[in-house]
């Protein structure tokens, strides 16, 4: 397919691709086009985007980009409902947040989810990954969305927050809502709008009523945790609570099942590299972080500029919607070396940026890299003749990437021992 070049778009290239089906399917050529042509473009929208890696990573850590102004797109991978309630003055979620107020729900949110909890998890994600993988049908055809990508980060961030097992479905339910609205605004339909507003009040009220449970019968967990942190300047109020404890939800499984499904996706249609992995389980970590950059399930990250900011030749002057374009950055050839091709052994000083930088890095990257880690190698372990099984659905979004569905057949359990 050849790229495409802006004298042969009409309107904004922005609106023009990203609401095209051929954008969804693969947005890597559109972009590569925009990165030579127009680096920092100016879309007709109103925002700003970056395309190269070396201005988007600047872009994620510089503090002369903040987060609590940008009003119509949403911040680091957060859910679109959370970016409404920016709109409407409500309580915003720590990656909406600019120093000084990020520093202090920053310091809670690390209090209730210290880095030794985190190193705790290997163990359960291990064992939840065992059953996972011993339920599935060898030889049968399955929808690798729902029956692999799904379940583990899910039951991850239920166990962290305390979700009991009864009330998951209708969680995972008002996240998918709420992701799938959280495209820039001129690109929104007006329906999903709506259901993320509505799945904004049930998961607010939903967390609401579990906070209450754990101020009043505390359960050791992290939301007890939460509740309790910090001292008089650092300690969240219950709005605050509310809103950060939605945000932790979301953001601790939808992205994670969208990095498994595309990650999948990118070793299927690469056998050699799925392979590879099933044949050097050391290389999953390695692997984890070629197929974020091959894939990115982040495609852009919000910032606006609160000075003046020179990019690329040009002057942004302050309130400048920027849109980050990681998944452009992550085909960067000045930065990959033939970024086009899936390596899962790349050795490069360059690392994905889909978890952010600077002061909004994710707090739980290293969860969910080891997530992915653990699922992927045993899946290729487990089953090396896994294959595709039809095309894949694409999800309508733009800011996050990710796939509705997957079709995959297992075929045969390789015997242990």
């Amino acid at each position: 397919m050849p790229e495409p070049t802006m004298l042969a778009l009409t309107g904004d290239p922005l609106y023009t691709f990203a609401t095209s089906r051929q954008y969804r399917v693969d947005p890597y050529p559109f972009l590569a086009g925009l990165r030579r042509t127009s680096p920092v473009h100016r879309s007709t929208a109103g925002f700003c985007l970056l395309t190269r890696y070396e201005d988007v990573a600047r872009a994620l850590r510089d503090p002369a980009l903040g987060t609590a102004s940008v009003t119509d797109s949403p911040q680091d991978g957060a859910v679109a409902g959370i970016a409404e309630a920016i709109r409407r003055g409500v309580t915003r979620p720590v990656s909406a947040l600019d120093p000084p107020e990020h520093g202090r729900v920053r310091r809670a949110l690390a209090g209730a989810f210290p880095r030794d909890l985190f190193e705790t998890l290997r163990e359960p994600v291990e064992r939840r990954v065992d059953e996972l993988l011993d339920g599935l049908p060898a030889g049968e055809v399955v929808d690798a969305v729902s029956a692999l990508a799904l379940p583990l980060p899910l039951a991850v961030v239920c166990d962290l927050l305390g979700v009991p097992d009864r009330d998951r479905e209708a969680l995972a339910s008002w996240g998918s809502a709420l992701a799938a609205n959280g495209d820039p605004g001129f690109l929104l339909a007006e329906e999903h709008r709506g259901a993320a507003l509505r799945a904004e009040r049930d998961l607010g009220a939903y967390f609401g009523r579990l906070l209450v449970r754990r101020r009043h019968r505390p359960d050791g967990g992290p939301l007890a945790a939460l509740i309790a942190a910090g001292d008089g300047t650092d300690r969240l109020a219950f709005h605050e609570l509310m809103a950060n404890s939605a945000f932790l939800f979301v953001n601790g499984y939808h992205n994670t099942v969208n990095l498994i499904s595309l990650g999948l996706l990118a070793l299927l249609r690469n056998p050699d590299q799925y392979a590879r992995l099933g044949a050097e389980p050391d290389l999953a970590p390695a692997a984890v972080e070629e197929l974020l950059r091959f894939d990115s399930p982040i495609q852009s990250i919000a910032r606006v500029a609160r000075e003046r900011y020179e990019v690329g030749g040009a002057v942004l002057p302050p309130g400048t919607q920027v849109m980050a374009m990681v998944g452009a950055a992550h085909r960067d050839p000045e930065a990959f070396e033939e970024p086009d091709r899936l390596d899962l052994g790349r050795r490069s000083s360059r690392r994905a940026l889909s978890f952010g930088g600077g002061v909004h890095y994710c707090l739980g990257a290293a969860v969910a890299r080891m997530e992915v880690e653990v699922l992927l190698r045993e899946t290729a372990r487990r089953f090396p003749d896994l294959a595709l099984a039809g095309a894949p659905e694409w999800s309508s979004t733009f800011t996050l990437r990710g796939l509705d569905l997957l079709p995959v057949r297992l075929g045969k359990r390789r015997r242990e021992g």
